[in-house]
C-alpha cells in the first residue's frame, strides 16, 4: 500500500493563454504499482501515445513507484483557473485511490486596444510631449542664465 499521496512536479503557479507545460505524477512505492490518471477541471484526460504510466525497476520486497507524465496546452481563449489533478490507483480488492491537485492561474492577455489610442491621437500625444519639454528646459536655462 502506497504510504503517502502522489506528487506532481512541474506545475507553475501561472500561465499564459497559448502556453504549454508538462507536468510529472509520481506514487509512493506499492506491490502492484499504482496506476495513475490526470483530471483538469475533473475531466479525465485522454492520454496521448507515450503518456502511458511507466515504473521503476524492483525495490525490495518487489515495490515499484509509478509515474506518468502530462502536457497541459492552454486555450488561446482560456482564463481564470485550472484545477489540475493526479490521481494514483492501487488496483487490489478494494482499490486504493491517494490523489493530489495544484491550481494554475491562467492569465489572459490584456487587449491592447483599451489602452493604446489612435495613431492620429498618439502623434499629437508626442508633439505636445515634445514642446512641454522643450518649454521646460528653455525656462530652467533662462532661469540661471539672470543670475
Amino acid at each position: 500500500m502506497p504510504q503517502a499521496d502522489p506528487v506532481i512536479i512541474g506545475a507553475p503557479k501561472v500561465l499564459k493563454p497559448g502556453e504549454q507545460v508538462f507536468l510529472n505524477c509520481t506514487s509512493d512505492f506499492s506491490l502492484p504499482p499504482s496506476e495513475i490518471n490526470w483530471y483538469i477541471d475533473e475531466e479525465l484526460q485522454k492520454p496521448e501515445m507515450w503518456q502511458k504510466t511507466e515504473v521503476t525497476g524492483n525495490q525490495p520486497g518487489g515495490l515499484r513507484r509509478s509515474w506518468r507524465v502530462l502536457r497541459v496546452r492552454v486555450p488561446p481563449t482560456a482564463s481564470g483557473a485550472m484545477r489540475v489533478r493526479c490521481e494514483s490507483i492501487l488496483q487490489v480488492d478494494p482499490p486504493v485511490v491517494r490523489d493530489a491537485n495544484t491550481i494554475i492561474t491562467i492569465h489572459s492577455r490584456t487587449q491592447l486596444s483599451k489602452y493604446v489610442s489612435n495613431s492620429g491621437t498618439k502623434v499629437v500625444n508626442t508633439v505636445v510631449l515634445i514642446a512641454t519639454i522643450l518649454l521646460l528646459t528653455y525656462n530652467e536655462i533662462s532661469r540661471f542664465t539672470s543670475l
